[in-house]
């Protein structure tokens, strides 16, 4: 059964009222009867509701005004829960159902930022669309910037004080989320990055954090801490996590390098980030969430190991933190015939046989996330 169209009642409308009219019904019987069947009009926006952007610090951060009005309604939301996506609408769609179902007692507190960073690809459309459905939701269209470092457009479009951002195929568990606003209501001027115990699949096992060490490919492998176990314990620090989901406030977000492209590279450096600022990497027990891993179709964004050790060594020089360990283990994980072949595509200025040579956040991009 396809869904409802926007706009297509109108022309159902005429049809019922050719139908009512030939049925002898008298005129305000038949108005009546027809006003059941009108889409509901949304109400003006009250003054004050819609964001007031920051001056942008170049070009490329002027918001689009056909995709970043706010489009907030009653009270002013305290919590905005943002995504990236890449063609993944599906994942998009039952993230946010899933929340506007299992989180009613939120609602009137969050805003919806979606960040498609391919939208002229095939979704584009029917993320656009979604706003049509979803009050307080925005779309953002930024297909001319790559890969994980896109999710620093979530924080630079919350119109809120306080920041969610998950993966667009991420399940949070019910009650978590209003235990996150009152959090942030009681911290109002934390500069923490906060974190929660992903849920496996078969809805027991749990991981807390990641446990700082190179495998297949990637830095950090899932453990966990029976601190975690009951939702109820207190906040406790964890070095990293995986970041399907995390918050943070909006002003204490340090940003990722803006050299990073494609997929890989930031667990593990965005938190030290935070406590290179001053604050905690912190495991909020109730803060609990699933992640859909498998893919049985596939993916379509590009996933190349260039990419991944180019971000690895770009942020390691960041933080001054020795590649020597990057370096080993991609060439012993990926072999050397293949990690000769990685090496030759990074460029010179990022390759590992280059002199160590760290490649820092410009000052510009620094100020826009503030």
């Amino acid at each position: 059964m396809p869904p409802p169209i926007p706009g297509a009642a109108g022309s159902r409308n005429e049809a019922f009222a050719k139908l009512a009219a030939e049925s002898g019904l008298a005129a305000p019987e038949l108005q009546r009867l027809l006003s059941g069947f009108r889409r509901p009009s949304q109400p003006p926006p009250q003054a004050g509701q819609q964001r007031a952007f920051d001056a942008p610090s170049s070009p490329s951060a002027t918001p689009n005004p056909e995709f970043a009005k706010a489009r907030l309604t009653g009270n002013a939301a305290k919590l905005t829960i943002g995504m990236a996506t890449y063609d993944d609408y599906d994942g998009v769609y039952f993230t946010l159902q899933a929340i506007r179902l299992y989180h009613p007692e939120i609602l009137g507190d969050v805003e919806f930022v979606v960040v498609d960073n391919n939208p002229h690809g095939p979704c584009g459309p029917a993320l656009k669309d979604l706003g049509n459905w979803i009050e307080n939701y925005r779309y953002i269209p930024k297909g001319e910037i790559s890969g994980t470092a896109i999710r620093d457009w979530v924080f630079r479009e919350a119109a809120c004080e306080f920041v969610l951002c998950i993966d667009c195929h991420v399940l949070v568990v019910s009650g978590a989320l209003r235990r996150l606003i009152d959090y942030f209501q009681a911290a109002p001027d934390t500069i923490d990055l906060l974190q929660g115990p992903m849920v496996y699949d078969d809805l027991k096992g749990y991981a807390t954090h990641f446990k700082p060490g190179w495998r297949d490919g990637m830095y950090g492998t899932w453990d966990t801490d029976p601190a975690g176990a009951d939702v109820d314990q207190p906040p406790f620090e964890i070095p990293m996590q995986g970041l399907g989901l995390f918050a943070c406030r909006r002003n204490a977000w340090p940003g990722f390098n803006p050299a990073f492209r494609g997929f890989g590279g930031e667990e593990g450096y965005i938190h030290e980030k935070i406590r290179r600022r001053g604050g905690k990497v912190l495991c909020l027990p109730f803060l609990r969430w699933m992640h859909r891993f498998n893919r049985p179709l596939g993916t379509t964004y590009t996933n190349r190991w260039e990419d991944r050790v180019r971000n690895y060594l770009i942020g390691f020089r960041e933080l001054g933190w020795n590649t020597d360990q990057v370096i080993e283990h991609f060439r012993t994980f990926l072999g050397e015939t293949v990690w000769s072949a990685v090496v030759a595509r990074l460029g010179p200025d990022v390759s590992p046989l280059a002199a160590p040579r760290s490649v820092e956040p410009a000052a510009a991009e620094d100020k826009a996330r503030a």
